[in-house]
């Protein structure tokens, strides 16, 4: 008994690459056209990915033995918050922060405005309590 073989259309199509406008022959299951597929593209986008951030920006860097002072190993220090409106309205809040001996990166900003989203809802609050 002869089984009959699924056979593939191939139609002509548009390549869904970003960027990419070539028009391939393929099937319905190819979305792609043979250049984003070869290594030398993949290897050429990978090195155009955005870069990390810097740690200056969102973090305090205190270094141990600088200038010859020492600190000693274990500390607690009393930072202010950096966070900062258009207006130049800072945050008043005080934190405490464990220093150590072998850390060098600690937080720039108190509890309340850790993360951009939290700093960027402050910045709009006082805008619009200025505003009413």
């Amino acid at each position: 008994m002869n089984i009959a073989k699924q056979t593939r259309k191939m139609s002509m199509k548009e390549c869904d690459f970003i960027g990419c406008t070539n028009i391939f022959e393929g099937s319905q299951f190819e979305k792609y056209c043979k250049d984003p597929r070869c290594i030398e593209t993949r290897l050429a986008q990978r090195k155009t990915r955005e870069k990390k951030k810097d740690l200056d920006t969102e973090n305090l860097i205190l270094k141990h033995d600088i200038y010859g002072i020492r600190i000693p190993s274990r500390k607690m220090l009393n930072l202010r918050c950096r966070a900062r409106t258009h207006n130049g309205v800072r945050c008043s809040e005080i934190f405490s922060v464990l220093y150590e001996k072998n850390r060098e990166i600690y937080p720039k900003y108190c509890t309340n405005h850790r993360n951009t989203h939290q700093r960027n809802r402050f910045e709009r609050g006082l805008l619009e309590h200025a505003i009413a």
